[in-house]
This record gives structure tokens, C-alpha cells and sequence, in this order.
């Protein structure tokens, strides 16, 4: 009698476990979208409009689509490290940096300078790479899991620099261009 009684307290809790875990897991790919929604109702409520500019001429709804695939795999990795010891906790730090970068540049991006517009979306991006760095050493799934997100984010913030970059050009190149 006292063997069941400890089996079935064990099976207890281990469902316990595992469903504290499926809510955290859950949870934890639910809070970025509901911090992307919220920022966009504070937004609007703001009267701020998000500067949002798809890469390559693609429309705009694909970065809407981007954000709804990315934002819940980045959340998931957030947890994926932040199980792994202070070491993690601190990695997951670097994680959700990146996601609220990246929820609100677009409404910085709108008060921006046109230099700080090219400059912005960089910073967010090294933060990314930083913290995929640190997943990386943690947990190659965490990793797995930022990389599609960083690509994507990344491709249109090396374009934006690169294009701001490209048509910078200190006074003296248009004094020294006026002696040849």
C-alpha cells in the first residue's frame, strides 16, 4: 500500500513538472507577440506611426509574418538558455535586449534622424549577434532557433547601413573633389 501510495505521488509529480514547463515554455513564445501588440497599441494611441521597410521591395505584410515567426521562436530560445543556470539567465538577458530592440525600432526608427536611421537597426542587430553568440555556447537549439530571425533582420538593417553609409560623405571629399 505504501509502495502505490509513493508511485502515484511520484507521477504526480512529475505531471506537475512537466506542466510547470509546458506554461513557462508557453508563455515564453506568447510574451513577445503580446509585447509587439501592445507597442503597436501604444503606437497608435500615440499617434506614432512604425517606420516598417521590408528588404528587397517584398510588401509590408511580410515583416508582420517575419515578426509572428520570429518573435515566438526568439521568446523559445529565451527559455531554452535561461534553464541552463545563471549563466543562462544572464545569456537570456542578451535575448530579450534583442527582442525589444526589435519591437521598438520600428516607432524609433519613425522619430529618428535619417543618420541614426541606418545606424539604429545595426545596434540591434549586433545585440543579436551577441546574444546568439552566448545561446550558442549554451544550447544549439537556442541558437538554431535566433539565426532564421537574425538573417531576416539582418539583411534589411546591412541594406539600410549600407545605403546610408554609401551616400555619407565628409565636406573635405567635396572640396578636394573641386581642386583635380
Amino acid at each position: 500500500m505504501a509502495t502505490t501510495w509513493t508511485e502515484n505521488n511520484h507521477d504526480l509529480a512529475i505531471a506537475h513538472v512537466d506542466l510547470r514547463g509546458v506554461i513557462t515554455l508557453g508563455l515564453s513564445a506568447a510574451l513577445p507577440m503580446a509585447g509587439y501588440f501592445a507597442a503597436d497599441m501604444l503606437g497608435d494611441a500615440l499617434g506614432i506611426m512604425p517606420v516598417v521597410t521590408p528588404p528587397m521591395g517584398l510588401p509590408e505584410w511580410s515583416v508582420a509574418a517575419a515578426m509572428m515567426l520570429t518573435l515566438p521562436m526568439w521568446g523559445v530560445a529565451r527559455w531554452l538558455v535561461g534553464q541552463r543556470g545563471p549563466e543562462g539567465r544572464r545569456t537570456s538577458r542578451w535575448i530579450v535586449a534583442l527582442i525589444a530592440g526589435v519591437i521598438l525600432l520600428p516607432f524609433a526608427l519613425s522619430l529618428a534622424n535619417p543618420f541614426m536611421t541606418g545606424l539604429l537597426p545595426m545596434l540591434v542587430l549586433l545585440t543579436g549577434v551577441v546574444a546568439a553568440m552566448r545561446a550558442s555556447a549554451l544550447s544549439g537549439a537556442a541558437a538554431l532557433l535566433l539565426a532564421p530571425g537574425l538573417v531576416w533582420f539582418g539583411l534589411g538593417s546591412l541594406i539600410g547601413f549600407t545605403t546610408m553609409a554609401g551616400g555619407w560623405s565628409p565636406p573635405f571629399a567635396l572640396v578636394d573633389h573641386n581642386k583635380h
